[in-house]
């Protein structure tokens, strides 16, 4: 049984064979031009240029942090130099990122657009960051690109202590288009039991696939909550600078997020009823 198929037999399988089987189709069917010569960096706020000797790799749960998280340590980076990297999720097929940045670097394998991110996400101080589902990421630490760094990655689990809550915020998301505050916000808005119980189910999919490679990988990763990241963002961080640069003797100051946390009172209503409604149905 290969890998694929044992994470199909017991969680997610779906969205992973969906996942894996997109990336090969468009790396054999829609190949991009091979280019010459070195390519400017895809993101001209990234230098692009630094070859990378350790990594962060932060494994996430949709809607539950991520977000800000990267974002706030990518712009620590920017205006240190030397910190995290800058993750972002390189691997989201969803929105063409892959396609994109591949078609960019002219990258004629899955492996040798895994090399180019690892270079891309790289900081001045030599480390780089990806971050992503599971998804997203399992094809890439599969990656003979990514292996050769997998001893000297520190490994981050992003996870939500309230699964309802999230469960309400990803069918938000994409029912209503609210990814972030960015993208305007609805007063009210509608959503039904069966659209929040579909979006836990994936996300408690999710955490069960990230537990079986954790234990079959035997890492054991920095475990952060989303509602940590919330309350105490520079303790949240803190923890994966000093696990990959082996102190705090030189943690900076960061500087305040622009990722803003929407919340509404639609969101607390929706859980909460989904909450009674699935109490009650137990004790009945």
């Amino acid at each position: 049984m290969n890998k694929k198929d044992l994470y199909n037999r017991i969680v997610f399988a779906d969205e992973l064979s969906s996942s894996i089987g997109r990336i090969e189709e468009f790396f054999r069917d829609r190949r991009p031009e091979k280019r010459v010569g070195v390519q400017k960096s895809f993101d001209p706020d990234l230098p692009g240029c630094f070859t990378p000797r350790r990594g962060v790799c932060i494994c996430i749960t949709p809607r539950s942090g991520s977000t800000a998280l990267s974002t706030l340590i990518s712009e620590t980076s920017k205006a240190k130099g030397r910190f995290l990297g800058y993750p972002a999720e390189f691997f989201n097929l969803g929105d063409n990122v892959l396609g994109a940045r591949a078609r960019h670097y002219g990258c004629q394998s899955f492996d040798e657009y895994v090399s180019k991110v690892l270079v891309e996400s790289t900081d001045e101080g030599e480390t780089f960051a990806v971050k992503g589902d599971f998804s997203q990421l399992f094809p890439v630490l599969s990656s003979a690109s990514f292996q050769r760094f997998a001893g000297q990655t520190t490994y981050v689990y992003l996870y939500r202590r309230d699964v309802v809550a999230q469960a309400v915020s990803l069918a938000r998301a994409h029912k209503h288009g609210v990814w972030n505050s960015s993208n305007g916000f609805q007063a009210s808005f509608d959503l039904d039991e069966t659209d929040i119980a579909n979006w836990a189910t994936l996300i408690v999919s999710m955490e069960a696939a990230w537990t079986l490679w954790f234990s079959i990988n035997r890492i054991e990763p920095i475990r952060i909550a989303y509602e940590d990241v919330m309350a105490s963002p520079y303790h949240a961080i803190s923890q994966i600078y000093e696990q990959v640069h082996g102190s705090l003797e030189d943690f900076p100051l960061l500087r305040p997020s622009k990722e803003q946390v929407t919340r509404n009172q639609s969101s607390a209503v929706a859980g909460e009823r989904f909450r009674a409604r699935f109490r009650v149905g137990l004790e009945a």
